[in-house]
């Protein structure tokens, strides 16, 4: 399973743990990632451009990764990101 914890800039480290007792985690920051489903790759790569939104549900320790298709011109805020620590 792959956890996520906020870092000092703001993003989150993705780390992949296996065999963890998950209540401990969560006292300690970490968050279960929920990968969403990406979109197909039928869209016009110059007129569209993939994007990721997150979205935490602290209630229940959950980072929910979106994936989006948006026009290429169109104005994104700066988001969080994820980064994937081995």
């Amino acid at each position: 399973m792959k956890y996520a914890k906020r870092n000092a800039e703001g993003n989150w480290n993705v780390m992949e743990i296996n065999d963890a007792n998950e209540e401990s985690l969560f006292e300690h920051g970490w968050y279960k990632l929920v990968e969403h489903e990406e979109p197909d790759t039928s869209w016009n790569p110059e007129k569209w451009r993939p994007i990721e939104h997150l979205q935490v549900q602290d209630s229940l320790h959950l980072l929910h990764r979106f994936h989006r298709i948006v026009p290429i011109d169109a104005w994104e805020p700066e988001r969080e990101t994820l980064v994937f620590v081995e």
